[in-house]
Order: structure tokens, then sequence, then C-alpha cells
């Protein structure tokens, strides 16, 4: 993302940031009040200071209950679709195609904890199949 005035030529940014954050950021960059309605958060620190810590990880959502939050290194999924939860946890430091689940690994456990704080907390129902989400008549 380049904002004239705002962003430096060059600079590069390891924060991770979702699509839903966007909407949010344009809000901030240009002056606008923030809707609280919208989701999403603000990344105008990042492109004002790319260094700056940022690790809250972002969620990306897969059908009913199914869950993945990264922070850039970690790369956490929760399964809870079918009555019972299955976790899933990589290290993309040392694993970036995700190749060994540390899921089961005890010292992974604050890890894990860590992560399942940013889940959500509601879980909306998957839309009934029907005709191209179309009324039926």
């Amino acid at each position: 993302v380049h904002v004239p005035g705002v962003t430096v030529g060059g600079s590069k940014c390891d924060g991770v940031v979702n699509l839903i954050d966007l909407y949010p950021t344009l809000v901030e960059l240009c002056g606008l009040p923030a809707n609280p309605a919208n989701e999403g958060r603000s990344f105008a620190a990042l492109l004002r200071e790319p260094t700056k810590e940022w690790n809250q990880p972002t969620l990306t959502t897969q059908g009913y209950k199914n869950h993945g939050l990264t922070d850039g290194r970690y790369r956490y999924i929760w399964h809870g679709a079918r009555g019972e939860v299955v976790e899933e946890l990589y290290d993309h430091n040392s694993d970036p195609m995700e190749f060994t689940n540390l899921a089961n690994q005890p010292e992974y456990e604050a890890i894990k904890a860590r992560f399942r704080a940013f889940l959500p907390k509601h879980d909306e129902p998957d839309a009934p199949a029907g005709r191209g989400g179309s009324r039926e008549e």
C-alpha cells in the first residue's frame, strides 16, 4: 500500500493484516469518523511506521466453526463444527509449508491459548443449501 505523504518508498513491513482491515485504514487515513459497526482494524500505524511491533493475529473463517489465525510466525487452525475440537499449529519460521503439526506438543500450549483468545465468541450457522441463494417460491 502506498499513501502519498504517509508511506516511505521502498520500505517493507512484515505486519500481518487482512482484507477486512483495508476499509478502517482508509477511513482513518481520510480523517473520517470510524463506524463501530464495521469489523477490521486500521493498519494506518503500520503505514506510518513499517517496523512497528504488530503481532495481533488475523482471523480467517472457512465454514461453520472452522477458523484460522496467523500472527506472521505461527498459524493456528481450529476445527469445531463436528462437535469435537481439532487443533493445528504450525511455526512458519521453521515450517513454512505446514508439514509438522505442533498442536499436540505440550510446550506449545501457551501459544495455542493465546490464539484461542482471538477465536470468535459466536459462530453463524452455514446458509441453507438452495437454488443459488434465492428464496424458493
